[in-house]
């Protein structure tokens, strides 16, 4: 994918690839390697992650077995 941090700040990339790919007349897996090796940016989106818990671990499953449940229900559909 062609996208970039939108914030920018030091180490990321202001612009998304595609953009900078279309104004070089470039393909975008070269603005790509450019970006990331040539000039030391994260064309990454950021994303926050949460650490598990033990709480959400149960939850996780516990929601998994509901889902098996209902998934076997034959009458789902009509519900």
């Amino acid at each position: 994918d062609s996208c970039s941090c939108k914030c920018g700040g030091p180490g990321h990339p202001l612009k998304f690839t595609s953009q900078a790919s279309k104004q070089l007349q470039m393909p975008p897996t070269t603005v790509w390697q450019v970006v990331k090796k040539h000039l030391l940016m994260k064309p990454y989106r950021e994303q926050l992650l949460q650490d598990p818990s033990n709480n959400d671990i149960q939850d996780h499953s516990t929601f998994g077995v509901n889902l098996l449940d209902i998934s076997d229900d034959e009458n789902l559909m009509s519900k």
